[in-house]
This record gives C-alpha cells, sequence and structure tokens, in this order.
C-alpha cells in the first residue's frame, strides 16, 4: 500500500467520523413536529431563529463534508486502480502461465488414457 493509498485512507476515515458526528448533532424532524400545533406566542422570535440557524449550518455542513467524501472514494479507488495496474499485469501473465500448464497437463493426461485404452482392446481380441 503506498503512501498516498495510506493518506487518503486517514483523511477517508476522518470524514467519516465527521458525518457521523454532524448527522447525530441534527435534530430529528419529528422532534419539530410538535411545534406546529403548540402555542407560538411564549417562544420569542430569537429562540425560533436560533435553531433553524443550527439547523441550517448543521444541514450545510453535511452535505459539503458528503460530497467530499464521496469525491475522496472516488479518488482512493482511482489511485488504486493506477497503483496496483503493474501488479495486476503482473498477476494476469502468470495467471496464463498457470492455465497453460494445466491445459498441457490435461493433454498430456489425455494422452496417457488413450495410449493404456489401446493396448486393453488389443488383449481383448
Amino acid at each position: 500500500m503506498s503512501w498516498i493509498e495510506m493518506g487518503l485512507g486517514m483523511v477517508l476515515l476522518i470524514f467519516a467520523i465527521l458525518i457521523i458526528m454532524v448527522v447525530l448533532f441534527q435534530e430529528g424532524e419529528q422532534q419539530n413536529a410538535g411545534s406546529i400545533s403548540s402555542d407560538s406566542s411564549s417562544s420569542t422570535f430569537f429562540s425560533k431563529n436560533k435553531s433553524l440557524s443550527i439547523e441550517a449550518f448543521l444541514a450545510k455542513w453535511t452535505k459539503i463534508i458528503s460530497i467530499t467524501f464521496f469525491v475522496l472514494v472516488l479518488a482512493m479507488n482511482v489511485v488504486s486502480f493506477f497503483t496496483h495496474k503493474e501488479k495486476r499485469e503482473q498477476s494476469k501473465g502468470e495467471l496464463e502461465q498457470i492455465r497453460a500448464e494445466q491445459k498441457k497437463q490435461q493433454e498430456d493426461a489425455e494422452k496417457e488414457k488413450s495410449g493404456e485404452e489401446k493396448p486393453k482392446e488389443e488383449k481383448d481380441k
């Protein structure tokens, strides 16, 4: 694993933790549903807008962190794809060698079988 992959992995882990934290700080939608039917005269203008601004702030940062997380995942996959390209090509060559050896062994086994069966037929005559 290259240092670039390790660095991206660490940043990705940090952003994953940030997403979890920001989402946990947000209030649920059902929590605000009860305030619609309650008496609104007891709440002040500041208290209403304060909760909206905090919610808007958290919603904004949730979107920013989520998009950044998505871009980091794509970047990590692209980096991983290009850094391991040589290893994949080497493995591909090794796999072709193994398949060629297996095919040769299979052909040899078939030749031995066909060679053993002929004398048996001659013995039966």
